[in-house]
């Protein structure tokens, strides 16, 4: 988290590929058969977004309890997991990138919209500046702990 520079260049390349050198490369190429990908890309999905369900089911985090700063002094562990799950999560927006490269190698390039563009790359930004700028109390404590 220390530079924003390597999600910069993500972007750069999501970008440059899906807006240019994509569709040029698909022009007069015939769109491909990817629909075994799909079908496995879509069951990743489905069982990583269960297994995040799941994880938020277990600890009984509620809509109510969301909105507020998570204090748990007497865990250390829990902050370290709920870093390692946003990271995860952080990790599970980037790969949904490939849905966009997927619409352009089946030269399905009305999909690719600006709201399409904006919301992956902004689900991701913003993520990252939670990650980086809005740590918890307990996260925080834990850093100057072992300072």
């Amino acid at each position: 988290m220390g530079s924003p520079a390597p999600l910069l260049i993500t972007f750069a390349v999501y970008l440059l590929f899906v807006l240019k050198v994509g569709p040029r490369y698909m022009k007069d190429r015939k769109p491909m058969n990817l629909s075994l990908f799909i079908r496995c890309y879509n069951v990743f999905q489905v069982l990583a977004c269960t297994f995040f369900i799941h994880w938020i089911h277990q600890r009984g985090t509620s809509y109510k309890s969301t909105w507020r700063c998570i204090e748990n002094r007497r865990e250390p562990e829990a902050a370290i997991q709920l870093a390692n799950i946003t990271w995860l999560f952080m990790w599970l927006r980037i790969i949904e990138l490939l849905e966009t490269v997927i619409f352009v190698l089946r030269k399905k390039q009305n999909q690719v919209s600006p709201l399409h563009l904006y919301h992956h790359i902004s689900t991701v930004c913003l993520l990252w500046l939670f990650m980086k700028y809005s740590p918890s109390e307990l996260i925080i404590n834990l850093i100057n702990a072992k300072a």
